[in-house]
């Protein structure tokens, strides 16, 4: 029998899909009922996706980051756990699942206060989620644990307050147009009508707004999956196609800081410092090893015994692409 989820320790570090074209990602591997030997197939079969090793901050898939305050949707939650089984992606055992353990309602507003990263494969993240009193917006004491990985085809449980307060304050009635940021590319469609996803939980805005896309094809999404057009905004040339995300939108859509978030200076300053600080931190003998990622070829067992790498240079590269929401994680 599966042992009892560990509470991640306090500690630093889906999207819906398009109508075409589909997803293109490897599946994860299945975890082996024995740890193999250290070689280079090992490695890759280890490797980190780009879910935890990208530098450039993106709408979907959600990367955790520690201080995040977000909704849990326990749909979506669900539906996870019922994919790895599915699958048999890893030993999971499902009466073992944070509702079974306490009386979790359909959506949640928590606080990631604990992130560890677990080597299985696939690699997984663990998550401590402090409850938030839904009345006074305090941190209580209360906190269940998840144990999750981005996978093909199953949609984020866990969104931003800020972007699920956002998309809450738009109206969408049947047959307004909208937009869906999906791989780096604008999809379009139009709205057919709002319904929840599941009947046993009516009031949950999970998946609640069914969407015919220009294609022809339906399918159901969440309000923060969903975009105005503004009239600027460039068509694709062929009905059904797609146009890609510029930079300035992209940005548009990230997460924004609020004031006090970033300590005295705002987010752009303090990422600017501290990347000057990495830079005269690199041209030491002493930091050496970390300046780069670990080459995978040359140790391949690296990534069997560390599931989190990183180093100076994707630090760096993330602060200047503003991938960082909040300055607690340093």
């Amino acid at each position: 029998e599966e042992e009892e989820e560990e509470e991640p320790q306090d500690e630093e570090e889906h999207r819906p899909q398009p109508p075409k074209p589909k997803k293109n990602r490897n599946k994860m591997p299945k975890r082996s009922s024995q740890r193999p030997l250290f070689n280079r197939e090992v490695s890759n079969e280890f490797r980190p996706s780009n879910w935890i090793t990208d530098v450039i901050p993106r709408k979907s898939p959600f990367i955790p980051q520690m201080g995040d305050e977000v909704i849990y949707f326990r749909q979506g939650h669900e539906a996870y756990v019922e994919a790895v089984r599915r699958n048999n992606l890893y030993s999971l055992n499902p009466e073992k699942q944070s509702w079974r353990k306490m009386d979790l309602r359909d959506q949640e507003f928590v606080k990631i206060t604990g992130i560890k990263y677990e080597v299985c494969p696939p690699t997984l993240c663990c998550l401590k989620l402090s409850l938030i009193d839904h009345g006074t917006g305090k941190l209580t004491d209360k906190s269940f644990s998840v144990k999750y990985h981005d996978m093909p085809d199953v949609i984020d449980f866990l969104v931003l307050r800020q972007c699920y307060e956002e998309a809450r304050q738009r109206n969408w009635q049947p047959d307004d147009r909208f937009r869906s940021v999906i791989d780096d590319a604008w999809w379009f469609g139009t709205i057919v009508c709002q319904e929840p996803y599941q009947p046993e939980y009516p009031d949950s805005h999970f998946q609640c707004i069914k969407v015919r896309w220009d294609n022809g094809e339906t399918e159901k999404l969440s309000p923060w999956d969903i975009e105005s057009i503004p009239q600027t905004a460039q068509h694709p040339e062929t009905v059904g196609g797609s146009v890609p995300v510029t930079s300035e939108e992209m940005s548009e859509l990230m997460y924004k800081p609020q004031e006090g978030e970033w300590g005295r200076r705002i987010r752009d300053d303090e990422s600017e410092r501290i990347v000057l600080g990495i830079d005269q931190l690199v041209a030491l003998d002493i930091a050496g090893p970390f300046v780069a990622p670990v080459d995978i070829v040359q140790y391949p067992s690296y990534c069997t015994v560390v599931a989190y790498p990183t180093d100076l240079n994707t630090i760096r590269m993330r602060l200047i692409n503003r991938f960082y929401r909040l300055v607690f994680i340093f």
